[in-house]
């Protein structure tokens, strides 16, 4: 009697370990799954995005160190030019242009670029993109698979695998802005984090030459207060020496 109860029990018994050990299995597979399919993506992203954070933090501090308000317009060509190097650096694989109005047309003054191809400066070039950007204070965005033929400028940033382009202003004078900024990438992924650069490098270039504007005109203004007073003394210095005479 005490063996046929003890079978049972042991059937029992072993059916609840084997029904732990497939449960155990079961939770096991599920938890690799969940973090494989999951948790590992999103902290894959998390990653990245302290990266990027920590790079543009990097990059505003440094700028924003670095800022000087030029008192020529020579030496606010030169921190725009600093500030293109950084920006390189973040996106080495894109292409940066600097345009000029000029007569109606736009002229390429400086870039930086990625790959060898040669680039005509100082070429005029016309685009409607260009004078709606003049007149727009953001950025604007242009996918060049998306625009159908083309024009000579637009075949300069096909040459150079530029795919997709963020522009945006900058040196206003009056109702429109002098110069504009061309970011060429070739990448769609890079938008968004070119944005979020762009956007802060577009309104400390134009915060800076808001001020530093006055203080280029306040510098013109006593040099030549200077050189009249120069004229000035020149004369009465020889009224002086005829009187004497």
């Amino acid at each position: 009697m005490g063996g046929a109860v003890d079978k049972p029990e042991t059937d029992a018994m072993t059916e609840i370990l084997v029904f732990a050990a497939i449960s155990a299995v079961v939770i096991f597979a599920f938890y690799w799954i969940v973090k494989f399919k999951y948790i590992l993506p999103l902290e894959t992203d998390l990653e990245i995005l302290k990266s990027r954070f920590n790079s543009f933090v990097l990059f505003s501090r440094d700028l924003l160190e670095n800022t000087y308000v030029p008192e020529s317009m020579e030496h606010y060509r030169d921190i725009v030019n600093y500030y293109m190097v950084k920006l390189n650096k973040i996106f080495p694989q894109s292409t940066m242009f600097i345009f000029e109005k000029n007569d109606g047309m736009w002229k390429l003054i400086n870039y930086l670029r990625s790959s060898k191809t040669e680039v005509n400066i100082m070429s005029l070039y016309k685009w409607d993109i260009f004078n709606k950007a003049a007149t727009y204070s953001d950025l604007i965005h242009i996918n060049l698979d998306t625009v159908s033929g083309g024009n000579d400028v637009i075949n300069l940033f096909r040459s150079l695998d530029c795919h997709y382009l963020i522009i945006f202003p900058f040196m206003n004078l009056e109702k429109e802005y002098k110069r504009i900024f061309v970011l060429g990438i070739e990448d769609e992924r890079y938008l968004t984090p070119g944005d979020i650069y762009l956007k802060f490098f577009f309104l400390h270039i134009n915060s800076i030459f808001k001020h530093s504007e006055k203080n280029i005109m306040l510098k013109k203004e006593n040099e030549s207060l200077h050189h009249e007073l120069n004229a000035l003394l020149k004369e009465l210095d020889a009224a002086g020496s005829r009187l004497i005479q």
